[in-house]
């Protein structure tokens, strides 16, 4: 088995609570490759906020030979030194191997082992270097910087290729790096198969969703202010997730001051996920708002919202600033008067416009989201003979061409 098996090397694999996007896309690849037919070796620590992983949570396809160590202490960054065996185990036996991130632990060893094994890798950055992020770190984190210039540049620059999930991301890895850097654009995929397609919301009241960590770079109290400024009085936001510091104990207070209109859910399950969403009439994500702009290259509950038939509210600056072109969503930008615009168009949105934002929020899915599409996109640049684009054709092309 092992001779043609293929290894991920990630910090936090989903059903961990707390690590975002990241562990929740590796996994749905993970599972998408397995039922491509690939053997998979997988690495990952057992870190979680809702206590330790077992193999057993995971319920992958018996192609996916799983392998947890012991994270302790710095959970976050998935420290543990069982993990220095492991993945060099992984890296020794896979034929090409994924690594799902940068900086931390597991994907600096997992790198590392690659580049000493002279085993072909692939690096998914999942918004680690960003432009604003890289300006953050290079600003205020010297030695994180410098960490960033010794260990995790030269490995990405040794790399088959870099995954990025959208235009923007592989524009900053390219001014970043060098023009020559080999960025696969692949945005993280869902899986249609096992997504709902949601009926419209019974309430009349504008309801808005939003899912994901609630941490200063996704911008979700600064959209709290403004939205408590405009709400009418039935306007619910029902929040998904949970955080951790002054910032998350800031929303908490938000969250627990009369009339707020926020219906606050915690962390949940995607069955949680799709009953809020079938209660919403749109997805929100804010990131970057209250900030210096965006940090994320992404956004999977935008692409979860719209393969479920749900339109979006999304920030300027991420993978989607198409979306309003497409008919699926409303795109606005980082400031007071751009929001309460954004909320005004969403309330006065009617019934029919509504519908048809739902039809094509899916048949956007369906052409641009599939997991499977994502999934073949990165395993060609992990395969030797495959040559992966420098920069996908603007989707207009795209669309052409089919």
């Amino acid at each position: 088995m092992y001779q043609e098996s293929y290894g991920i090397v990630t910090t936090h694999i989903a059903p961990a609570r707390g690590y975002g996007g990241p562990a929740v896309s590796v996994a749905e690849l993970a599972h998408a490759w397995a039922r491509s037919g690939h053997s998979i070796i997988l690495c990952t620590s057992d870190a979680s906020m809702g206590g330790r992983l077992v193999v057993e949570d995971l319920a992958f396809h018996r192609r996916v030979s799983v392998r947890l160590y012991r994270a302790y202490w710095a959970k976050r960054w998935g420290f543990g030194l069982g993990a220095l065996k492991q993945i060099f185990s992984v890296c020794r036996q896979a034929k090409a191997v994924y690594v799902n991130g940068i900086a931390t632990w597991p994907t600096t060893v997992g790198a590392l082992c690659c580049a000493l094994l002279g085993r072909r890798y692939v690096v998914a950055v999942r918004g680690g270097l960003m432009p604003r992020h890289a300006s953050d770190i290079r600003a205020t984190k010297p030695w994180k910087w410098l960490y960033y210039r010794i260990v995790s540049i030269p490995t990405l620059r040794r790399a088959a290729a870099i995954h990025c999930a959208s235009e923007q991301e592989a524009n900053g890895i390219q001014e970043l790096i060098g023009s020559g850097s080999k960025c696969v654009i692949a945005g993280n995929g869902v899986n249609l198969q096992t997504t709902p397609l949601l009926m419209s919301p019974t309430e009349s009241n504008l309801t808005l969703c939003y899912v994901g960590r609630i941490s200063q770079e996704k911008g979700l109290n600064e959209f709290v202010r403004i939205w408590s400024r405009l709400r009418a009085a039935k306007d619910r936001l029902i929040v998904l997730g949970v955080g951790e510091g002054e910032y998350f104990l800031e929303f908490l207070r938000m969250e627990q001051s009369e009339n707020s209109g926020i219906d606050y859910r915690g962390y949940v399950g995607i069955d949680g996920v799709w009953q809020a969403l079938a209660g919403s009439h749109f997805l929100v994500l804010p990131t970057g708002l209250g900030t210096r702009g965006p940090c994320e290259s992404f956004g999977n509950s935008v692409a979860q919202a719209l393969g479920a038939g749900r339109p979006v509210m999304v920030s300027r600056g991420l993978s989607w600033d198409h979306i309003e072109i497409e008919g699926a969503g409303i795109v606005f930008d980082g400031n007071f008067e751009a929001v309460r615009a954004a909320i005004e168009r969403a309330r006065s949105t009617s019934a029919a416009v509504w519908a048809r934002m739902a039809v094509a929020a899916r048949a956007y899915a369906e052409r641009e989201l599939d997991i499977q599409v994502t999934a073949e996109r990165v395993m060609s640049a992990l395969q030797p003979a495959s040559t992966p684009n420098v920069s996908a054709a603007p989707r207009s092309e795209r669309r052409g061409q089919k």
